[in-house]
């Protein structure tokens, strides 16, 4: 009977036992099929680490290969004061580590939540930071842009935010370009989170961002630069701007506006100071303007150079408007006219075009539209169409009033005379390359149109030609250079009473050289100078000697004997 029982007993323990194994059995077929994936996961994120790569921001350069912007990669040291028990010694040992005040790191831990202790750590200083192993201190390796001529075309390059985004000039413009991908690689730990393993392949590795070479030379830039601070600063001028261009191709070898600022420390200035003047302000051109009523009246054959104008003894009624001039002139030929700066007689020059012809020959030298220049923020300026003129508009018109263009479109307006007729696109980049060095894009100079004939622009050079050898654009002579040139008196409207002011002007000289084989436009536009205000006293003069330089520079050719100069 007792043997029985017992039998019994080991039969229900070994079903018992069967079906627990069933169970787990079970359990184990329904872990493995069913829950494989969730339990994987839940692995994966105990053991595995996905960590962000950073992708290298491309460099730009100038077009001679030297470095304009570039990115390199710092250590830096941050602090977390709500984590850290004992900031007294924490705050001694990084003061005494990293070389940093006390006071300073005393006031931060007081009042900040996170905080950058240091940036660009050294390898000795990286040892030391470790070795301490601080609560609430972290290391983390950061991408910074840096610009190693500092001031040096700014408003071309711009710079980038914390995040490595671009946020003015280039940089914003040429971001995608520039950027690149980012990337990341699986980091395995073990049970106490130590890293065992970096595997890339099974991530997705960083692509490069492509680099952009420019057409700006830092040395022409630097002259320019120069230059204009140097006029800015003596007659204590509001803005300034300076253009240094190729005519033949559209190439600008310098650009540069004034008050500048340093993109390595751009949070010390403000926006103002970020401003490209040169394609976003709008201004009201004055006698610089008088080449589009020259121009017309040329092409349309309705003077000579030789033609004579009553310039009425200076002073000139029509309709509610008096025209004057700077002299008292009476008859003079219209190369003349050009030479003296007349604006009755380019009023008078006007009247004989009319509204719609002086407005189609305007638009066709691209006032009123973009340029389409590689660089943010162009303005269009005010180009009203001829039907919306009033009847006293044409006495304003054909010298320069009533109408506001950007320092972009003047220059290439310039630039088409000296290019001939033709204009050509106005361009920053020359080419993009990827980080092999592998060029990706290289446009070639682009054609716009034809504004005048070669034989109407030939006659243009000569006119201009003529106001620097005998009239008002003396100063803006470069020795043993033929120089063709316009200087701009421009008042500037009250915005209180909505008359022209008496006081605030726009100075401005462009021009270039040599007349015979164009290869150099420079235009000086200097904003509101003190102390003077003719464009032909304040500009002329830095179009002169930074001409002189940048003709030395590129090695160009005396005007008569052939040598260089």
């Amino acid at each position: 009977m007792k043997n029985n029982n017992f039998d019994k007993r080991i039969k229900i323990f070994f079903a018992i036992g069967v079906l627990c194994f069933l169970c787990l059995e079970i359990r184990l077929i329904y872990i493995q099929i069913f829950e494989h994936k969730k339990l994987n996961s839940m692995a994966n994120r105990q053991h595995l680490e996905t960590t962000e790569l950073l992708a290298n921001r491309g460099t730009i350069y100038d077009k001679r290969g030297n470095k304009l912007a570039f990115s390199i990669n710092l250590l830096n040291v941050y602090a977390i004061p709500k984590i850290i028990k004992n900031s007294n010694e924490v705050i001694e040992k990084l003061s005494s580590t990293l070389n940093i005040d006390k006071g300073e790191l005393y006031a931060k831990f007081k009042n900040a939540k996170l905080f950058l202790v240091k940036e660009g750590i050294n390898e000795k200083e990286l040892k030391a930071i470790r070795k301490a192993k601080f609560n609430g201190i972290d290391i983390a390796e950061e991408s910074k842009r840096f610009y190693p001529l500092n001031t040096l075309a700014c408003h071309i390059l711009g710079f980038v935010g914390k995040d490595n985004k671009g946020l003015e000039g280039l940089e914003l413009n040429c971001d995608n370009i520039l950027r690149g991908e980012k990337g990341f690689a699986i980091i395995e730990r073990d049970g106490l989170k130590r890293e065992v393993f970096l595997d890339v392949q099974k991530g997705n590795a960083a692509q490069s961002g492509h680099d952009i070479h420019l057409t700006i030379d830092n040395v022409i830039q630097h002259i320019a630069e120069r230059e204009l601070q140097k006029c800015a600063s003596t007659y204590n001028a509001k803005a300034g701007m300076i253009l240094v261009m190729n005519p033949k191709t559209g190439e600008i070898l310098a650009l540069a506006n004034y008050p500048n600022y340093n993109p390595n420390e751009f949070g010390s200035f403000s926006s103002e100071h970020f401003r490209n003047r040169m394609v976003v302000d709008v201004f009201e051109p004055g006698s610089t303007f008088k080449i589009v009523t020259a121009g017309a009246a040329l092409e349309e054959n309705l003077i000579t150079e030789d033609s004579k104008i009553n310039c009425e003894n200076g002073t000139f009624k029509i309709y509610d408007r008096e025209i004057h001039d700077h002299e008292k002139y009476g008859w003079l030929t219209f190369r003349e006219v050009m030479t003296y700066s007349s604006n009755i007689g380019f009023v008078k020059v006007g009247m004989m075009l009319g509204s719609k012809k002086i407005f189609e020959y305007a638009r066709n030298f691209n006032f009123g539209n973009l340029t389409f220049i590689d660089l943010p923020g162009e303005s269009k300026g005010v180009l009203r169409k001829s039907k919306e003129w009033t009847k006293a508009s044409i006495a304003a018109i054909p010298f320069g009033q009533e109408v506001s263009i950007t320092p972009i479109q003047l220059a290439c307006a310039y630039a088409s005379i000296a290019n001939n007729g033709v204009m050509m696109e106005p361009h920053v980049i020359k080419k993009i390359t990827d980080s092999q060095g592998k060029t990706i894009s290289e446009p070639l100079p682009k054609k716009v149109r034809t504004v005048v004939s070669e034989k109407t622009a030939k006659r243009l050079q000569k006119l201009l030609e003529e106001v620097v050898k005998n009239g008002t654009g003396k100063a803006g002579a470069i020795n043993k250079i033929s120089v063709a040139g316009k200087t701009g008196t421009a008042q500037k409207i009250d915005i209180t009473t909505r008359k022209y002011s008496e006081y605030r002007y726009v100075s401005s000289f462009i021009g270039f050289f040599p007349v015979e084989d164009p290869q150099v436009l420079i235009s000086v536009i200097i904003d509101e100078p003190k102390g003077g205000y003719w464009g032909g006293y304040i500009a002329a003069p830095v179009f002169s000697k930074t001409g002189e330089e940048v003709a030395r520079y590129l090695d160009i050719i005396h005007s008569e004997t052939g040598k260089n100069i």
